[in-house]
């Protein structure tokens, strides 16, 4: 079943050019899914009830153009395909004459926040979707974001002063080399409480707000047309978070982790 809705552009979603961040393109997917889960009976309130959580495990998102501040756009959402335990979910925002903006093909789990665990996706609930198969916005699977094998994501140089957290050991030979390579940056994040939502954890736009702090102060990162956003471990309240920058082949990537555990990888091309 195709679902879609109307929204305008407002303040919090554009950027300092005045066209629809990054942030605010996901913003708007993120919530027509949710009306769409609200829409068959299957809203937030109805999920809670049960201890149920619908938590996203992938975007996979292509940006084609940018409309700006209080432009009205027209988002679609669909459900594509089920496995056992996780949902393939499509969006397309298009503009007044339907040009397309943006695609994105994502993935989901339904989880019981109480035992945080996933969910099988029974057929009571999947027949409320009604699949658009071969429907596909980006891709018909979301691919594993590779990461480079030399470099450690997880560790801190200076695990005792996050302010020079950033900063790579000068002693140590390969350290430099590998900052040289892969132009290599390493920030703290103190997780605060508006980052946390209702299921108890960092909401899942708050690690792209993350890795954008990662970034060199030289990118613009509105002109990436490709986001890519892998979602391994929940970040909870109260977390320190490293944040590992490095260019890897064409792309920017940013590695979010806590106690030496990768939480999250943001790809942008």
């Amino acid at each position: 079943m195709l679902f879609e809705n109307d929204f305008k552009i407002r303040m919090r979603d554009i950027d300092d050019g005045n066209k629809i961040s990054n942030a605010g393109i996901m913003s708007i997917m993120e919530e027509t899914a949710t009306l769409h889960s609200y829409n068959l009976g299957f809203a937030v309130n109805e999920c809670m009830k049960d201890n149920l959580s619908w938590i996203i495990l992938d975007w996979d998102i292509r940006i084609f153009s940018r409309a700006g501040y209080n432009e009205s756009v027209k988002s679609y959402t669909w459900t594509r395909k089920y496995d056992k335990l996780t949902a393939y979910r499509d969006f397309k925002i298009t503009d007044n004459e339907g040009n397309i903006i943006a695609t994105a093909t994502s993935r989901w789990l339904l989880m019981d926040i109480v035992r945080r665990r996933p969910c099988r996706l029974t057929e009571d609930i999947t027949k409320r979707y009604e699949c658009e198969a071969g429907k596909i916005a980006v891709s018909d699977d979301i691919e594993k974001i590779i990461l480079p094998q030399d470099i450690d994501f997880t560790d801190c140089n200076d695990k005792d002063n996050d302010k020079t957290c950033g900063k790579m050991s000068e002693t140590n030979d390969n350290s430099k080399l590998l900052k040289e390579k892969y132009d290599i940056i390493k920030i703290p994040y103190r997780v605060l409480k508006r980052d946390i939502d209702f299921n108890g954890h960092v909401h899942n736009l708050v690690y792209l707000d993350m890795a954008l702090e990662a970034l060199p102060d030289n990118i613009n990162n509105m002109e990436y047309s490709s986001i890519r956003i892998e979602y391994k471990k929940e970040i909870m309240p109260d977390s320190n978070v490293l944040c590992t920058y490095c260019r890897y082949g064409n792309s920017d990537i940013v590695v979010i982790s806590t106690d030496n555990v990768i939480n999250c990888i943001v790809q942008l091309s």
